[in-house]
């Protein structure tokens, strides 16, 4: 596979998110990677019970995040509801 190419003004994440060659260890890419998993570790330490605060961390993790199984989505499934 070849290297990036040096005359491409992008950054690295910015050549990641648009599927092009990158560097994975540039600092940029390493500082988002540090900080998704210390909203990954803070998650994983939360309850059931700490519903809003759990809700915020997956959205800052993920941007917005998916509807859960309240939003009136109806399922697919055919053996529940």
């Amino acid at each position: 596979m070849a290297a990036p190419r040096d005359d491409d003004p992008r950054s690295m994440r910015e050549r990641m998110l648009a599927g092009d060659l990158y560097v994975a260890d540039d600092p940029e890419i390493a500082e988002h990677l540090a900080a998704a998993q210390d909203l990954m570790a803070s998650y994983n330490a939360t309850t059931p019970r700490q519903g809003p605060l759990r809700r915020h961390l997956l959205e800052s993790l993920l941007g917005r995040s998916a509807r859960g199984p309240r939003s009136g989505l109806r399922s697919t499934s055919t053996t529940g509801p």
